[in-house]
C-alpha cells in the first residue's frame, strides 16, 4: 500500500502536479485502448512515489515506467517503450525507460499485486459513505474484517 502522506516527502512534487500526471496517464490509456486493470499503473506510481523521493524532472518518466510494467503484466498485446515514448514526445530514451522500469520494481521488490482482495475493493467506498452519513450501525457490518471475498 502507498502512504498516504507521501507527498510530504518529495520536495519538488505537490498533489496537483500527480494529478496531471494521472490524468496524462488516463489519456494514454484510453489512446491505446487498454484494460481497466492497467490503471494499476496509479497504485505502482504511488508506491513508488512513497518509497523514493522524485524531481519534478523525471515524474513522467516513473509515470511511463509504471504504465509499461502495468502493461505487461495485464494486456494480452502491450504497446512498446517506444509508443509510450510517443505519448511523451520523445522526452526520454528508451534505454532509460527500461532502465528506470527496472529500477522501480526492484524497489518495488517485483510485486505488482493489487492491494487487497476485491470484495474489499468493492466495500471499502460503501463503508465509507456509511460512515460519512454517521450510519455506524451499517459499519460494523461492512468492516474489511468480516467482508467475505466472492472470485
Amino acid at each position: 500500500m502507498p502512504n498516504p502522506n507521501f507527498m510530504e516527502m518529495q520536495k519538488d512534487l505537490a498533489w496537483k502536479m500527480r494529478g496531471v500526471l494521472t490524468d496524462w496517464t488516463i489519456q494514454v490509456h484510453s489512446r491505446f485502448h487498454l484494460l481497466p486493470e492497467t490503471l494499476l499503473c496509479v497504485n505502482i506510481i504511488d508506491r513508488f512515489l512513497s518509497a523514493r523521493v522524485v524531481s519534478l524532472v523525471k515524474l513522467q518518466l516513473i509515470g511511463i515506467t509504471c504504465m509499461l510494467s502495468a502493461v505487461m503484466g495485464e494486456e494480452i498485446i502491450s504497446p512498446s517503450a517506444a509508443n509510450f515514448l510517443y505519448c511523451a514526445n520523445s522526452s526520454y530514451s528508451e534505454t532509460e525507460i527500461l532502465q528506470v522500469e527496472h529500477y522501480v520494481l526492484k524497489k518495488l521488490d517485483w510485486n505488482l499485486s493489487y492491494p487487497y482482495p476485491p470484495s474489499i475493493l468493492v466495500a471499502s467506498p460503501v463503508w465509507l459513505a456509511r460512515f460519512i452519513l454517521g450510519r455506524e450501525d451499517l459499519v460494523r457490518v461492512l468492516t474489511p474484517a468480516t467482508a467475505v471475498p466472492f472470485y
